[in-house]
């Protein structure tokens, strides 16, 4: 019962390999190596030294989203109260103010347009974008302008 374990050898035990003791290398001037790693490849000194390549994981596919023509509308609907605000101020007789928003939103539907056009490319968005390049053809200062005079008479 009180039998005390066997005291045995390391290298004498079965299926126990006793370690080996650390040897010099005189190629790598003296630092010690396992005997069992293999020997420096002195041919990447200097170069470089070849890692293995990372596993790529590929992401899930995202959904396209309708972002751009929303931005498109956006737009379109800030030119429109840019002409209303020209408008009204053409009306109280303020023409520098009127003409500089005017002119502000003429090229803010141009920028509207270009946007939208980009959107109809787009599966989500394209009915968002083909509606935000119709809409900045008419809250076009210019275009309102002809088109107002021709429905006034």
């Amino acid at each position: 019962m009180g039998e005390e374990p066997e005291q045995v050898d390391a290298g004498t035990a079965p299926g126990v390999v006793a370690a080996e003791p650390y040897q010099t290398n005189s190629a790598t001037a003296g630092e010690t190596r396992s005997p069992n790693r293999p020997p420096i490849d002195f041919a990447f000194v200097g170069g470089s030294i070849p890692v293995p390549e990372a596993v790529a994981v590929p992401l899930p596919p995202r959904a396209p989203t309708a972002t751009l023509g929303w931005v498109a509308l956006a737009l379109v609907a800030l030119c429109v109260i840019a002409d209303a605000v020209a408008v009204t101020l053409a009306v109280e007789r303020y023409w520098i103010s009127a003409t500089a928003i005017a002119q502000g939103a003429n090229v803010a539907t141009a920028i509207a347009f270009v946007v939208g056009l980009f959107a109809a490319f787009r599966p989500p968005a394209r009915w968002l974008g083909i509606g935000a390049m119709v809409g900045a053809v008419l809250a076009n200062p210019f275009i309102l302008t002809h088109l107002l005079d021709y429905l006034g008479g």
